[in-house]
C-alpha cells in the first residue's frame, strides 16, 4: 500500500485490463477490447465500486505487466485480466480476478461459448465480479448494469470498430466511423451508444469544417443526441456528450451544467463526465468547482486524455494560484516532451502565468516556443474558448497579446514550392510609368501561374502591398508561402533596368539577386530570364507544355503590349469610370496587333460582366459582342480566352461545354485564382455546388487578401444546397471584404426572406437598388444572370426576392421563367448562326 501512486479508495476498487487476443489474428482485437470496455461500462454505474476508466487501463494493452504494478500505478486493490480466442463461431474466454495486494486469485474461470452468447457472457462476468467484491447493487443500478445496449452482435462489432477510429481522430477516420455507426443503427435502431457516437462524428465535422455545411452538421448532431436520450434517458454517456455540445457549440453554459451533473449522477465513476463538467465550470467562471471536479476525474482515470490537464491549470491561473498552476503545466510539459501532448499546450499556459506574474521576458519566450509548434492566434483562442464572462476571455487574450501571439493565424505552407511576387517598384523619374511597372508584375505572376509544380499567390492579393514597406518574413506568414520575390524597374525612354531578389521568407536569406539591363524591345526576353531564374532556383521541373506556355508571348508589338497593360490596369478596378477607359486601351491594342488574343479575351470579359452599367448595349446584344471577341481570341488563346468561353456557354445553358472550357483554362494556369473562381461559378450554375466549394476554397488560398468573390461563390453553393444559415454567413463575410459586390445583396435579400427576416431582406434589396444606379430592376430583368441548371434554385432565389419586395407577382413567376428560356434560345441561334461585325 505504501508504494501506491494514489491512496486506496474506501470502497472496493478495480482495474479491468484489456483481454489479450490469443487468436493469432490482429483483426480479432476488437472482441477482447470490446469485452473489457463493456465490463468497465457496466461496473461504472455502481456508486459502490471504484473502477478505473478504460483510457487508463488500455495503456497496458500489448504489454507484459504484473498485476501488482498495475494496482500500484492506478491505486486499486483488484485487477481483472483475461484472454479471448475465436475459432469460427466459437469463442473461448478466460478471466481471473486478482487481489493485487496479496496476489490471491478471488476466482478464475474458462468459458467456451458461441459468439452469439458474447453479451450474456459479459453479464455473467460482470455479475461475478460484483459478487466477489461483496457489492450489493440497488435495484436501479442493477437494471442499468444488466440492461444490454444492444442484442445485435454485428451492430456491437460496428460500434466497437467505430469507437476505435474516433479515438484516433482525423477527417478520414471520422468519416469511416460515421459509416460504421450508421451501420450499427441500421441493424439496431435503438442502439443508444451508436447514436451518441454518430452525433459526435457530425459535431467534429462541423468543428473542423470538413462537411458541406457545418451548421447542418451541428443541427444533425443535436437531433441525434436528443434521439439517444428519448431512447434511454438514463444513459450517462449521452448526457455528458450533450452537455459538451451545449458548451462548445451552442455556448449555453447553464444547459451544459445541467447535462453534466445528470451524467455523473447516473454514473458516479464516469471520469470523462467529471472532466466535461469541470471544463464547463471553468468556462462558466466557477473555478473552485472546476478544480474539484477535475481532481475527481483524474483520480478515477489517472491517464485521462492529457488535454484535460489544461482545465485544471487554467482554473488555477484564474484563481491566481500560480504555484499550483505551474505544477500542472510542468506535468503537461513532461508529456509534451514525449509527444503525448501537442507542444503548444503547456507553452501558452506558461506564457499566461508568467505574464500575470510580471515576468514578461519569460512570457514572450514561452509564446515564441508555442508558435514554433502551431499557427496560434488570438482569433483561434476566441474561437475555442467558450467563456461565459467576456472579461475572463479578455484576461487570457490580453496576456497572450502582450506575450506576442499574433491576431490571426498564418496560412499553412503548401506541399510544393510556393512564391509571392511583391509589386515591383517604379524608380523611374516618370510616375506615369506606374501602370507599366504594375503590368510587368502582373505578367510575371501570370507566367509563374502556368507552372503546375509551383504554388503562386495572385496579383490581386499582392497589389494590396503596393506602396507599403513590409518585411518579407511577414509577407510569407500572411500569405502562407516560403519564397518572396521583390524588385524594382527603371525605364528611361527605350532603356530598361530591372533589379530582382528571391528571398526565403522563413530565414530572410537571399537565394539570388540579379540586375537585368536591356531595351524595351527586349522586355519579353528580360521577363523570361527572371521567370527561368526563379524556376531554376526553386528546382521546379517544367513539362514540355509549360515551357512553351511560359516562353510563349502573344504579341511582339511593344506599343500593343503597352496599351494592353494600361487597359488591364483600368479593368481590374471594375468601376463605372475605369471600364470605358479599359475598353478604349484594349481596342487600341487590337488595332496595333489584330492577332493579340489576350486583349480580345479581356474585352469580351468586360462585356460579359455588367454591360448595362458601362455600355449602351442590351443584354442580348452584349452576348453577341462577347461571342465575336471570343472567336478572335481563340486564334491565340490564353487562360482568359477559355474562361470567357466557359462563361458565355454558361449564359447559354450549355453546361457541359462550360465545364470543359473552364477545365482548359485551369490546365493552362493551374495557379490562376481567376480561373479557379470561374470554375466555381460554372459548377454552381451547372448544378454541382459541392464541387464548386472545392474550387472556391482553392481560389481563396491562392488569393488570400481578396476573398470576396470566393466567399460569394461559397454562399451561392450553400444557397443551392438549401443551407440558408450557412449561405447567410458567407454572403455577409463577403460584404465585409467588399461592401459594393452588388450580387451579394440580391442573394442576401432572398436568404433573409426565406429565414423570416423581412426587414433585413428589404434593406438588402434597397441596398442593391442604390448600387445599381437608383432604379428598380425587375425580376425578369435579372433572370439572365441566373443560368442555373437546377430550376429549384432559381425558384428559391426568385421567390425570396418577391418576398423581399422585388417587382413581380409569385403567380407570374413560371411564365417569366419560360419566357426567359425562349429568349435564351433565340439568342443562342443568333450567336451561333452568323458573324457580327463590331
Amino acid at each position: 500500500v505504501e508504494r501506491m501512486a494514489f491512496p486506496l479508495p474506501e470502497k472496493p476498487s478495480i482495474a479491468v485490463l484489456p483481454f489479450t487476443n490469443m487468436s493469432g489474428d490482429p483483426q480479432q482485437d476488437y472482441i477482447g477490447d470490446g469485452l473489457s470496455e463493456n465490463i468497465i461500462s457496466a461496473l461504472s454505474v455502481s456508486s459502490k465500486i471504484f473502477i478505473i476508466a478504460r483510457n487508463s487501463t488500455f495503456t497496458y494493452k500489448g504489454k507484459a505487466v504484473k498485476v501488482q504494478q498495475v494496482a500500484e500505478e492506478l491505486g486499486v486493490q483488484y485487477v481483472l485480466e483475461g484472454s479471448i480466442q475465436k475459432s469460427g463461431d466459437r469463442l473461448r474466454v478466460t478471466a481471473q480476478l486478482i487481489d493485487a495486494l496479496t496476489g490471491y486469485h478471488l476466482w478464475s474461470e474458462k468459458y467456451d461459448r458461441e459468439m452469439k452468447e458474447l453479451f450474456s457472457l459479459q453479464d455473467e462476468i460482470t455479475k461475478k465480479i460484483a459478487v466477489s467484491l461483496g457489492v450489493e447493487l440497488t435495484e436501479g443500478e442493477d437494471l442499468r448494469v444488466y440492461a444490454k445496449s444492444t442484442d445485435d452482435l454485428e451492430a456491437w462489432q460496428n460500434y466497437i470498430k467505430a469507437a476505435e477510429l474516433t479515438v484516433k481522430f482525423n477527417r478520414e477516420n471520422n468519416n469511416k466511423a460515421r459509416e460504421l455507426y450508421k451501420a450499427a443503427i441500421k441493424l439496431d435502431p435503438e442502439y443508444v451508444a451508436a447514436r451518441v457516437g454518430l452525433a459526435k462524428t457530425y459535431q467534429m465535422a462541423g468543428i473542423y469544417e470538413s462537411s458541406d455545411s457545418p451548421s447542418n452538421s451541428f443541427n444533425h448532431a443535436f437531433e441525434l443526441f436528443q434521439k439517444a436520450l428519448e431512447l434511454d434517458e438514463q444513459d450517462p454517456y449521452a448526457h455528458a456528450e450533450l452537455g459538451n455540445f451545449y458548451l462548445i457549440i451552442k455556448r449555453e453554459n447553464e444547459k451544459a451544467i445541467t447535462e453534466g451533473k445528470r451524467a455523473i449522477t447516473l454514473n458516479p465513476n464516469f471520469a470523462q463526465g467529471y472532466a466535461y463538467l469541470a471544463m464547463t465550470m471553468l468556462f462558466s467562471g466557477q473555478f473552485e468547482d472546476a478544480v474539484r471536479l477535475m481532481k475527481k476525474a483524474l483520480r478515477l482515470n489517472p491517464k485521462l486524455q492529457l488535454f484535460n490537464l489544461s482545465t485544471l491549470s487554467l482554473s488555477y491561473i484564474f484563481l491566481r494560484r500560480y504555484d499550483e498552476a505551474l505544477e500542472v503545466i510542468d506535468k503537461m510539459q513532461e508529456h509534451a516532451s514525449k509527444d503525448d501532448l501537442p507542444g503548444w499546450f503547456p507553452q501558452i499556459e506558461y506564457s499566461f502565468v508568467y505574464q500575470e506574474l510580471g515576468k514578461e521576458e519569460d512570457a514572450r519566450a514561452h509564446m515564441a516556443e508555442a508558435l514554433k509548434f502551431a499557427p496560434l492566434s488570438l482569433e483561434l483562442i476566441k474561437k475555442i474558448r467558450p467563456y461565459e464572462n467576456p472579461a475572463h476571455l479578455q484576461r487570457e487574450l490580453d496576456a497572450y497579446r502582450k506575450a506576442g501571439m499574433p491576431e490571426t493565424s498564418p496560412l499553412p505552407l503548401p506541399d510544393m514550392p510556393s512564391i509571392a511576387v511583391l509589386p515591383l517598384k517604379n524608380i523611374s523619374d516618370d510616375p506615369k510609368q506606374e501602370y507599366f511597372v504594375d503590368g510587368m508584375t502582373d505578367t510575371l505572376i501570370t507566367d509563374l501561374s502556368k507552372i503546375s509544380g509551383l504554388f503562386v499567390i495572385a496579383s490581386t492579393s499582392m497589389f494590396t502591398y503596393k506602396g507599403k514597406t513590409v518585411k518579407v518574413e511577414q509577407v510569407g506568414r500572411d500569405l502562407g508561402v516560403r519564397y518572396v520575390l521583390e524588385g524594382s524597374v527603371q525605364r528611361a525612354n527605350n532603356l530598361l533596368r530591372i533589379n530582382a531578389q528571391l528571398i526565403d521568407a522563413k530565414t530572410g536569406g537571399h537565394l539570388w539577386a540579379e540586375r537585368y539591363d536591356g531595351k524595351m524591345d527586349n522586355i519579353f526576353s528580360l521577363q523570361d530570364k527572371i521567370t527561368q531564374k526563379i524556376v531554376a532556383a526553386l528546382a521546379v521541373k517544367l513539362t514540355a507544355g509549360e515551357q512553351e506556355q511560359v516562353a510563349g508571348k502573344h504579341t511582339d508589338n511593344i506599343e500593343a503590349y503597352d496599351n494592353f497593360l494600361k487597359g488591364v490596369g483600368h479593368a481590374v478596378r471594375y468601376t463605372r469610370d475605369d471600364t470605358p477607359q479599359a475598353i478604349r486601351y484594349l481596342k487600341k491594342a487590337i488595332q496595333l496587333d489584330p492577332n493579340y488574343g489576350p486583349a480580345y479575351a479581356r474585352l469580351g470579359s468586360l462585356y460579359w460582366s455588367t454591360p448595362w452599367m458601362w455600355t449602351d448595349l442590351t443584354w442580348p446584344k452584349s452576348v453577341i459582342v462577347q461571342r465575336h471577341y471570343l472567336q478572335e481570341a481563340m486564334k491565340s488563346p490564353d487562360p482568359g480566352t477559355y474562361r470567357l468561353a466557359a462563361l458565355i456557354n454558361l449564359r447559354l445553358h450549355l453546361y457541359k461545354e462550360a465545364i470543359s472550357e473552364a477545365e482548359r483554362a485551369l490546365a493552362l494556369a493551374p495557379n490562376d485564382p481567376v480561373s479557379l473562381g470561374a470554375m466555381s461559378v460554372v459548377l454552381n450554375f451547372a448544378g454541382k455546388p459541392k464541387e464548386a466549394v472545392k474550387f472556391a476554397k482553392l481560389q481563396m488560398r491562392h488569393d488570400p487578401r481578396q476573398v470576396h468573390f470566393a466567399l460569394r461563390e461559397l454562399g451561392k453553393a450553400q444557397f443551392s444546397m438549401g443551407n440558408l444559415e450557412q449561405a447567410e454567413t458567407y454572403f455577409e463575410r463577403s460584404l465585409t471584404h467588399d461592401p459594393e459586390l452588388i450580387s451579394n445583396y440580391l442573394y442576401l435579400a432572398a436568404t433573409y426572406a426565406h429565414l423570416g427576416r423581412e426587414k433585413e431582406a428589404r434593406e438588402a434589396l434597397n441596398h442593391f437598388y442604390s448600387l445599381s444606379g437608383g432604379g428598380k430592376p425587375t425580376l425578369r430583368g435579372w433572370m439572365h444572370f441566373w443560368p442555373y441548371k437546377n430550376l429549384e434554385v432559381v425558384e428559391r432565389l426568385a421567390d425570396g426576392l418577391l418576398k423581399a419586395g422585388m417587382i413581380g407577382e409569385p403567380s407570374g413567376y413560371n411564365k417569366i421563367l419560360e419566357e426567359n428560356r425562349l429568349t435564351e434560345a433565340e439568342i443562342r441561334k443568333l450567336v451561333f448562326g452568323k458573324e457580327i461585325r463590331i
